[in-house]
């Protein structure tokens, strides 16, 4: 709760991990004498990785300093396809033994996907700070981030997929059971498109840039980033609702802090003129006063965002 109250002292300490962390790493890689356990190397690495992508993205990444980063720490197995099959339950073909080599492992998916709206965190920072740019252009962070995000999809194995995995269709005793593969699953479908919702935030391209004089508007562009803002954004709130109807409470305050940003794109379309897209920001808007009203019971900082 400090690291959410005071940021500054949070800055502080995740600086004074992740130094020790790059110092660690590098007497480890010097010595002949390597830990016995990597997949505890790798979790402490990562933790730290974590930590200060979510608190501190716009400082330096730690690990550019580092000839040799841990790999991905090992992941829980894959859940069982339920017996009743369905639309929303794994292929056979996604268990042939080509489709499973490839599977990273849930954590690793995790990592890469937050370690994009570490990025993204620092790209909004920097517009805040008035660092705007032409957003299509092909050297713009704008277009290097969409890249990000599109190499992580694609690098995302069918059965991690939403509609392959039957989340919705589980038990409570089966996701809880499991919450080693759930947890990193779930957050990292909500980053998915938290991520290009707020990269694509009409606000953004709408107001904050068009601001600026000097950078000229393309109406198609303009029209691209409100439908990607729309889907994303409603993406978001699917998962919301997902997890309210089964009902599988989530405690993570990184996916509070997810869904309270995403909240701000319907927020603007509430007041749209079309219907049924101002009816739909509205319901989406009431999900997440509901959402996080619970999570502020148990994190009571997530109240201010609501």
């Amino acid at each position: 709760m400090d690291s959410a109250t005071k940021p500054a002292r949070a800055w502080m300490a995740i600086g004074t991990v992740a130094r020790l962390e790059a110092l660690r790493i590098l007497t480890q890689y010097d010595s002949s004498d390597m830990h016995h356990d990597e997949d505890t190397s790798s979790r402490c690495h990562w933790s730290v990785f974590i930590l200060a992508r979510i608190f501190s993205p716009q400082f330096p990444d730690f690990q550019e300093a580092m000839e040799t980063v841990p790999g991905y720490p090992l992941s829980a197995p894959l859940p069982p396809p339920l017996p009743s099959g369905g639309d929303e339950n794994y292929p056979p073909d996604l268990f042939n033994p080509e489709e499973m080599a490839k599977d990273l492992g849930i954590n690793a998916y995790y990592i890469k996907m937050l370690s994009v709206w570490g990025k993204l965190s620092f790209y909004l920072h920097e517009i805040r700070r008035g660092k705007v740019e032409a957003p299509w252009s092909p050297d713009s962070t704008y277009t290097k981030l969409n890249v990000e995000v599109y190499e992580c999809e694609a690098q995302l194995t069918q059965q991690h997929l939403f509609r392959n995995a039957a989340f919705s269709k589980r038990s409570l005793a089966e996701l809880a059971e499991q919450q080693q593969y759930w947890n990193p699953w779930i957050a990292m479908q909500f980053i998915a498109h938290a991520s290009p919702a707020l990269l694509n935030h009409p606000f953004i391209h709408l107001v904050v840039m068009r601001a600026n004089h000097g950078i000229p508007q393309s109406r198609h562009f303009l029209q691209q980033i409100v439908d990607q803002a729309l889907f994303h954004s409603g993406w978001v709130f699917r998962f919301v609702q997902a997890c309210e109807d089964l009902p599988f409470a989530i405690n993570d305050p990184m996916i509070g802090h997810l869904v309270a940003a995403t909240a701000t794109i319907p927020w603007i379309f509430q007041f749209a003129s079309d219907s049924k897209v101002s009816k739909k920001a509205t319901e989406d808007l009431a999900k997440c006063e509901t959402f996080l009203g619970r999570m502020s019971t148990m994190w009571p900082h997530i109240s201010q965002k609501v």
